[in-house]
């Protein structure tokens, strides 16, 4: 990580040059500060496939699935769970012990049916 980063002030920027706070939360995500941008268009890339955030798809597994597909859980899910040594440089130089995680059950919970998304569309949210 740089040295000069502040994960508590990082902000996504959109190409547009304005953060993802700037940008309208529902699909199509259009810029609320300037008339160019007609939606939320990433320029980072995700540390563990290198693709943009739009090549993503929100993704809701309940453990008992995860175990079912016989996937990681718990602190094997965690990021970097394979890579010790970088998962420790990666936060702050200190062991990472992850913190009672309280995420609220999807609306529509579905079952799992298929493999991973290989597809460049964005999710609605």
């Amino acid at each position: 990580r740089r040295k000069e980063f502040n994960i508590k002030t990082w902000r996504a920027k959109c190409k547009c040059t304005h953060t993802h706070e700037e940008h309208s939360a529902n699909h199509p995500r259009k810029c609320n500060k300037c008339y160019k941008c007609y939606g939320f268009s990433s320029d980072f890339a995700c540390i563990t496939c290198d693709e943009l955030w739009e090549e993503h798809e929100v993704l809701y597994e309940m453990e008992d699935e995860r175990k079912l597909l016989k996937k990681p859980v718990g602190e094997a899910f965690m990021p970097l769970a394979q890579h010790k040594d970088i998962q420790q440089m990666v936060f702050n130089g200190e062991e990472y012990k992850p913190g009672p995680y309280v995420r609220p059950n999807p609306q529509n919970k579905k079952a799992i049916t298929s493999g991973p998304k290989t597809t460049g569309t964005l999710a609605n949210q």
